[in-house]
């Protein structure tokens, strides 16, 4: 059977040529009428609901009003998103179309697992040319923290008939490595967000690696 990779998308795969943390700001005073300033980097390798639910629970929103808006919030991020980087150059990350061409060639499944909604992820993949690479994708809309994405990533691959015998996880951010390796499933690090291969191996990354130019690294631990 084959194996099933999942990967991260943001600051792995392709990054906003641009700070884009307005578009947050503004589903956050839209769909629940809070002004509040962002900065996105304060919460690199959060989901966009555990954005939402510290930048709200900080204003003094009660839980309960937080997840009453939770879905609606985040299908409209996409729209937001697009509004403030849609129509910018996004930067592919390099080694990424090298390392999705190389593990799909020798036969696994490709998909996504990604914290963020499925539309700013799509609006990302398209911008950089790499729209055409997976099969299957987890995202914010599935779930709101990352055991619960890769669990959907998982089983949405069963559920499409998908045969694998392996998952892995490749990702810049240690919530999701940890994340992983509490479902068992093996976990690859690449420093390429702000946290070092010490801090992504020291959340459980079977292999920590720079960047994704480390091809045969990252390969070879795949299809040992």
């Amino acid at each position: 059977m084959a194996k099933l990779v999942l990967f991260e998308v943001n600051k792995l795969l392709a990054r906003d040529m641009k700070d884009v943390s307005e578009y947050v700001e503004e589903v956050i005073r839209s769909r629940y009428s809070i002004i509040a300033k962002v900065n996105l980097d304060d919460y690199e390798g959060k989901t966009s609901q555990e954005i939402a639910e510290a930048i709200l629970s900080k204003n003094g929103m009660p839980q309960k009003d937080i997840n009453e808006k939770m879905e609606k919030y985040i299908n409209d991020l996409t729209y937001s998103y697009y509004n403030v980087a849609g129509h910018d150059r996004h930067q592919l990350l390099d080694g990424a179309k090298e390392i999705l061409k190389d593990i799909k060639g020798k036969g696994a499944l490709l998909g996504i697992a990604t914290g963020e909604a499925k539309g700013v992820v799509d609006i990302r993949l398209e911008k950089t040319g790499l729209n055409g690479f997976f099969e299957v994708g987890a995202y914010a809309n599935d779930g709101g923290s990352y055991d619960k994405i890769i669990n959907a990533g998982m089983s949405k691959a069963r559920h499409m008939g998908m045969q694998y015998d392996q998952v892995f996880i490749i990702s810049p951010y240690p919530e999701m490595i940890s994340a992983a390796k509490a479902f068992g499933v093996d976990a690859i690090g690449v420093a390429t967000a702000k946290y070092s291969k010490q801090e992504l191996a020291s959340a459980g990354a079977d292999i920590a690696v720079n960047n994704l130019k480390a091809r045969n690294q990252i390969t070879g631990f795949i299809f040992k």
